[in-house]
């Protein structure tokens, strides 16, 4: 592993690191001992605590240092008994840990705990007692379903209720030494190449020059060939030096074009090999987020009086650490449904003459350029028919056609919201309460979730994943002249359709597209942009479309472009509240085209679908241009509001700041203005105030968009004088438009 640049850091950062790499070791180490004893592992956890108590006595962390004393101890005699860790000894030990990490944390943010250090360091010194030493587990083969007694360790607080993996998430990572010197490589060859492109340019203009002086020769020549005394044999000896310089030229050019086809060549394969490097830098073993999970299911099946055990396949396996982050909650849940609701008790275990052990397994593999994980339980599995009763109580199936949903679509049901097979109420989890929001979790990065069950013997969700987060595959569409990307996850298929095609169905326009009945939206009408294409009955329109489980949508676009494999880069914080837009890239002809937030546009259009589509905005905008002002410091943003009004029809200028848009409206007159209010310089309200002063400007219409949404910031919009205040969260196409509309009195 590369090492952190220690001098540029402070004592409490190296601190923060240390602590957290020695916590997590020792919360490994302990699981290994509660197993079975070990001399080495039982030294090496007493030596993480004891360089843990060293590095807090060095910051000046006391409590990290007393707790990391009391738990070398506690280690230490343990040790010497040649026993295996109690259960109780590592519940303490465990809950030790955790007040560990709380503190070193606490103490490096400089903020507040609520952890008892004292209760907890007395307890760890009572521990090691010698009733406390000899309470061992239960053996293995009672199937007593009654907990454990209680002990003053059950009445501590948990700290650990979920995975703290919050380094997944952090802006630095740590990058193999191996992979930053193919980097470093890498980057050497880029700028030889480079120093290779300056050198094309230098024969460029040696080409250059050639030419300019063929060009001096030929309008010499036909200044001679106007003197009708010329002598013929003179024109032909410049003719023959022009064609000997052409030639040499053509011979030039022919070399230089192959070496500069090569270069190219050479650059792109590189800029490939660079780009994979980097994605690869990015990337963390999944074992990241695996390993703490056998910490999870061990305090889980504590607190259930079950027997489970963890088994972990593909920890090796790369993922992005993005997706990691994203995977977290999902996985932490389905974790506790498992260990809740999907292994048995042991004695009803015992009756289905099941190993008295119940068995989760964390699975995790390459698919195409998917990331599989898989987790199974061989527990008890979800009963169909269950499934089916809840369905038609909640109304979600009629009785006479319940018997008509396939195994598939049955088992789908435990991703509704609100959908669970559990009778009662859990303070873990109940088998399908909040199953929805794993989905929509998942969705948001391009991921799937399906679920396989057999009765008394697994249940099995699988979730397939994208392999990062910053290259995405997609289908390139064009709309009203403008690039939209539709990632090809979220595709369920591509069609054409003919006009006469689409009905109205219940006051809402649909189609149907291999059987199946679905709603259509047009986006050139939804977007509010020109009509470009004729409107004839027969003509064909692509359509893509986007599958939400049981509802699915039809959109219409100009023209389908292609799949592409596009570079994601964000819009920045404030345009990313721009609805149904995630994202944008740059394409090879340097346009932009921004990338499609499915989720969001499904949303928008399930309301959008519903209304009549025989007329819009766009159609009762006037035709006489009015001049508008934008006033954003924001370029994406900027951008995006002036093509979006231009698309009506508006003539569009636009100012990065307060200053620049008062001085243009000094020069210039408009009909309305649109501003933002944080801006460098000259801020919208101030911007507005200003306005309101003079007397040539105090009257237009002025409409301020900003991602400020509280009550106050309105106010102070409003109060300054302009007219309409909307927010970037809640900013759509239409209600600009129809604010301007009503401003403009069109």
């Amino acid at each position: 592993m590369v090492r952190p640049n220690y001098d540029k850091m402070s004592l409490t950062e190296i601190f923060q690191l240390d602590s957290k790499e020695r916590i997590a070791t020792l919360n490994k180490k302990l699981l290994i001992l509660e197993k079975g004893p070990s001399q080495e592992i039982f030294n090496d956890a007493m030596r993480e605590a004891h360089s843990l108590k060293a590095a807090a006595r060095v910051v000046g962390c006391q409590e990290v240092q007393a707790l990391s004393h009391k738990i070398e101890d506690l280690l230490e005699t343990i040790k010497n008994t040649k026993q295996a860790v109690t259960q109780s000894q590592a519940d303490l030990i465990f809950k030790a840990f955790d007040a560990l990490e709380q503190t070193a944390k606490a103490f490096v943010s400089s903020t507040a705990h609520s952890i008892d250090v004292e209760s907890i360091t007395k307890l760890l010194d009572d521990a090691k007692t010698p009733s406390t030493l000899t309470d061992n587990v239960p053996s293995s083969n009672n199937i007593n379903e009654q907990k454990p007694p209680k002990t003053d360790v059950d009445t501590m607080p948990t700290v650990h209720q979920t995975g703290d993996i919050k380094e997944i998430g952090q802006s630095t990572i740590r990058i193999d030494i191996d992979k930053l010197d193919r980097l470093m490589n890498l980057s050497g060859e880029l700028y030889t190449r480079s120093l290779y492109l300056e050198q094309k340019y230098s024969s460029s203009k040696v080409l250059l020059k050639q030419l300019r002086t063929l060009q001096t020769r030929t309008g010499e020549l036909r200044v001679l060939a106007t003197n009708p005394n010329i002598n013929v044999d003179l024109i032909h000896n410049w003719l023959s030096q022009n064609d000997n310089e052409l030639q040499k030229m053509q011979q030039n050019i022919q070399v230089y074009t192959r070496s500069l086809q090569q270069t190219i060549l050479d650059f792109s394969h590189l800029t490939t090999q660079l780009q994979d490097e980097v994605m690869q830098s990015r990337m963390l073993p999944i074992s990241t987020l695996f390993d703490y999970q056998h910490r999870v299911v061990r305090d889980l099946s504590r607190e259930l009086s079950k027997n489970i055990t963890l088994k972990v396949q593909g920890g090796s396996t790369p993922v992005d650490r993005e997706i990691l982050e994203v995977l977290k909650d999902p996985l932490a849940h389905l974790i506790r449904n498992a260990c809740d609701h999907g292994i048995e008790d042991p004695r009803a275990r015992a009756r289905e003459k099941k190993a008295q052990e119940g068995t989760i397994k964390l699975i995790s593999y390459y698919q195409g350029d998917r990331v599989i994980v898989v987790v199974e339980d061989d527990g008890k599995g979800i009963p169909l028919d269950q499934l089916r009763e809840i369905a038609l109580e909640k109304g979600i199936a009629k009785k006479e056609e319940i018997n008509r949903y396939s195994y598939q679509q049955v088992l789908d049901w435990v991703f509704l919201p609100g959908f669970s097979t559990s009778q009662s109420v859990s303070t873990l989890s109940g088998r399908g309460i909040g199953l929805d929001v794993v989905g929509s979790n998942l969705k948001k990065i391009g991921g799937n979730i399906k679920v396989e069950t057999k009765r008394n013997e697994h249940t099995r969700f699988i979730l397939s994943l994208p392999l990062t987060l910053s290259v995405v595959k997609c289908l390139l569409v064009e709309v009203a002249k403008e690039f939209f990307c539709f990632p090809l996850t979220r595709i369920e298929s591509t069609n054409t359709i003919k006009r006469k095609e689409i009905k109205t169905i219940e006051g809402q326009s649909s189609v149907s597209i291999r059987g199946e009945i679905m709603a259509v939206v047009d986006l050139n009408d939804f977007w509010q942009m020109d009509k470009l294409r004729p409107s004839g009955n027969e003509q064909n329109l692509p359509v893509v479309v986007i599958g939400e489980r049981h509802e699915r949508f039809a959109f219409i676009v100009d023209r389908f472009l292609g799949e592409k494999e596009i570079v994601v880069k964000t819009l920045g914080k404030r345009a990313n509240k721009v609805a149904e837009v995630s994202g944008g890239t740059m394409l090879e002809n340097k346009k932009v085209a921004f990338i499609i937030d499915t989720e969001k546009l499904t949303n928008a259009a399930k309301n959008y679908a519903t209304k009549d589509q025989t007329s819009t905005l766009s159609e009762i905008i006037t035709t006489t241009k009015k001049k508008i002002l934008v006033v954003e410091d924001t370029l994406t943003v900027r951008e995006l509001e002036r093509k979006t009004l231009e698309r009506h029809g508006y003539d569009v200028k636009t100012a990065v700041d307060g200053l620049e848009g008062l001085g243009l409206l000094k020069q210039e007159s408009f009909d309305l203005v649109i501003t933002d209010i944080e801006m460098p310089r000259m801020d919208g309200i101030e911007m507005v105030r200003c306005m309101k002063k003079e007397p040539k400007l105090n009257n237009i219409p002025t409409v301020i968009i900003s991602y400020k949404e509280s009550d106050e910031d309105k106010r102070k919009g409003l109060e300054v004088g302009a007219d309409r205040y909307i927010s970037k969260g809640k900013y759509e196409t239409k209600v600009l438009i129809e604010a301007i509309h009503k401003l403009l009195g069109a």
